[in-house]
């Protein structure tokens, strides 16, 4: 039996995860259903794609997140509204990313997850990315 979007959403609400991995198997219409679940739970969501190396991981997030500098400057930076929960940046298809720069990728899930510690510990909000295994 699969997993269900509650299930997801429950994990990506847990601050002990900052990167959330899903199951390859889990279903396009899961991922698809993801972005409004999160949303309802008062996550701000952002779509990563078409990243391939360093430099695309780069521009590709800065553009997402329509920020500038580094990655992790933009990671920190990020904005928290009232009753917000935090921010959640869905990379469904990182396989390019993780075949051809492996090191970029090692590099973004250590960045994630030292911005969730900082926001959680400054703030309690997250900073989740959510990840194809």
């Amino acid at each position: 039996m699969g997993q269900r979007i509650d299930q997801i959403v429950a994990r990506v609400e847990d601050p002990a995860n900052p990167v959330v991995w899903l199951d390859p198997s889990t279903s396009a219409e899961l991922w698809a259903a993801l972005p409004a679940a999160l949303k309802a739970r008062a996550f701000e969501v952002v779509v990563l794609a078409g990243v391939w190396d360093a430099v695309s991981l780069r521009e590709k997030t800065l553009a997402v997140l329509a920020a500038g500098g580094t990655v992790r400057e933009a990671l920190t930076a990020l904005p928290l509204r009232d009753q917000q929960q935090g921010w959640a940046i869905i990379f469904q298809q990182p396989e390019q990313l993780r075949e051809y720069d492996e090191a970029a990728f090692e590099e973004l899930l250590d960045t994630v997850s030292q911005v969730h510690e900082l926001h959680w510990n400054s703030r309690r909000s997250h900073l989740k990315l959510i990840v194809r295994d």
